[in-house]
């Protein structure tokens, strides 16, 4: 797996600055042309807040994308998109892992900064002004939200990515396009036979409360998005959300491609089951349990929006549970490492809270409270493997290593 790029948090992050043309058949009033959003970066000119009606597209420079070389953040052009407001006590959240001078994007706001937002700083994207757009971005995962807008509706907030040679031929057909479908949220992909394809890293965050179950669960694809962090508990046990954030993005340094993905395996003596969402937390159940079963997320959250009846969710989840056999003992993210002489990254994940319930009898009584810290040993280069698993007590007495091979 290679990596793609960065996972992103709140407001609306897509790759090669999309989200505003492909929702744009909404609006009526877009005050920019196509060719500038799609592809800012190729202007040679200072920008201001009106826009020339005509400019030709022009493909991206060879130095940045060779048809074979390899995916990097040089491919990437990244459009978010957020309210001026917002972006006071939110801009955290991307500066956090943009990169200045090698990030390249825009943040298109609302209205043009307050004072309180100038001199822009340059560890912030570079900022254009577009419409106001609060309408179009109120727009899910859920069930009740999908059922409203349409299974297959890319959701703004969770972002979607589209490739150059597509976003090329949508600009060339965008003035149609919004006359077309003004009255519509539709995207105007499948008008020229490009149909979106749903993906499982970006997420919309519709749900209230602590996503912990959902991120500890994670799909095998690569993290992309994270939206609505203000309206979930900090993923983090006794942090804020900026702190989170950026406790988040060590192991993201460390790793892009690995981040969440779920290992799942089991140490037979003691009858334990392990299961490791990647630089996010780690999972010991007392007892041998089915990979089906600890794929499916625990519904420590609750919906953005009830439904009259179950489901709630477009994917399968599992309740929460006080069976001493069902219930894992919880450990999240605390440091990582590399190891030169190894060449493997040491992930480490520490207790965040007793579990004060009993031992799950059914395994021969092997409690896992004595155990306070879990190490996850992954080759730097191997993305599907976790080699072994370490875990250290209060006495500091340690297991052999490789408890658990995958």
């Amino acid at each position: 797996m290679k990596p793609r790029f960065l996972p992103t948090f709140t407001f609306t992050v897509c790759a090669l600055a999309l989200y505003l043309i492909t929702n744009s058949c909404t609006n009526k009033h877009l005050i920019f042309p196509a060719s500038d959003f799609f592809y800012p970066l190729l202007k040679t000119t200072p920008f201001s807040d009106t826009f020339s009606t005509h400019t030709k597209i022009r493909d991206p420079p060879e130095a940045t994308a060779t048809a074979d070389s390899r995916t990097n953040l040089g491919h990437l052009v990244f459009g978010l998109v957020g309210s001026e407001q917002a972006w006071h006590h939110r801009k955290e959240y991307i500066e956090s892992w943009w990169r200045p001078n090698g990030t390249r994007g825009y943040l298109f706001l609302d209205k043009a900064p307050s004072p309180g937002l100038l001199p822009w700083p340059e560890t912030s994207p570079p900022y254009r002004v577009s419409d106001d757009l609060k309408e179009l971005l109120n727009k899910s995962e859920i069930r009740a939200q999908r059922m409203v807008h349409g299974i297959m509706e890319a959701f703004g907030g969770g972002g979607i990515i589209l490739s150059y040679p597509l976003a090329k031929a949508l600009a060339r057909d965008m003035e149609n396009c919004l006359k077309r479908y003004v009255f519509l949220i539709i995207p105007p992909g499948p008008a020229i036979g490009a149909n979106l394809s749903p993906q499982k890293g970006n997420h919309q965050i519709d749900f209230r409360g602590d996503i912990s179950g959902l991120l500890s669960s994670h799909p095998l694809s690569p993290l992309l998005s994270l939206h609505h962090f203000d309206m979930v508990e900090p993923i983090f046990p006794g942090t804020d959300r900026f702190e989170a954030t950026r406790r988040l993005m060590q192991a993201a340094a460390a790793d892009q491609a690995r981040m969440l993905q779920q290992t799942i395996c089991h140490h037979r003596q003691s009858n334990w089951s392990f299961s490791i969402s990647w630089g996010y937390s780690a999972q010991i159940y007392e007892r041998i349990m089915p990979r089906s079963y600890l794929q499916m997320p625990v519904e420590t959250f609750k919906p953005w929006i009830r439904t009259p009846r179950p489901p709630n969710y477009l994917f399968n989840t599992r309740k929460p549970s006080r069976d001493p056999c069902e219930a894992p003992h919880a450990f999240f993210f605390e440091s990582v490492e590399r190891k030169t002489e190894s060449d493997e990254i040491l992930t480490s994940y520490s207790r965040a809270w007793p579990r004060d319930i009993p031992a799950c009898s059914s395994s021969g009584n092997h409690s896992a409270d004595y155990v306070q810290r879990v190490q996850v040993f992954s080759p730097a280069n191997k993305r599907t493997q976790v080699s072994s698993l370490k875990y250290s007590y209060r006495k500091n007495a340690i297991y052999p290593s490789n408890i658990a091979n995958v």
